[in-house]
């Protein structure tokens, strides 16, 4: 006959924190249900959705570093106007 030994990991955590363990799953189930928490099939799917994202973020960084650089031009150009 053949012994085995199966090691099960065990972890102990305080009373509190796992009080607020649960206070987060709670908070993320409600906002999974409402949709207000995006669920994702795959870690592609999330990581596509995360590219998305940090475009349209770059995409509104570059426009309002356009809108600046102009606003800088025409003052410049002003400047540059009157001192002639």
């Amino acid at each position: 006959m053949l012994a085995s030994i199966c090691i099960m990991p065990v972890a102990v955590y305080p009373k509190k924190y796992l009080n607020e363990l649960r206070e987060e799953i709670s908070d993320v189930k409600a906002k999974i249900a409402s949709g207000e928490q995006p669920v994702f099939g795959s870690v592609d799917a999330l990581f596509k959705r995360l590219i998305v994202q940090k475009k349209k973020q770059l995409k509104n960084k570059l426009q309002i570093f356009l809108s600046a650089v102009s606003t800088w031009i025409s003052a410049l150009s002003g400047i540059t106007k009157v001192t002639k």
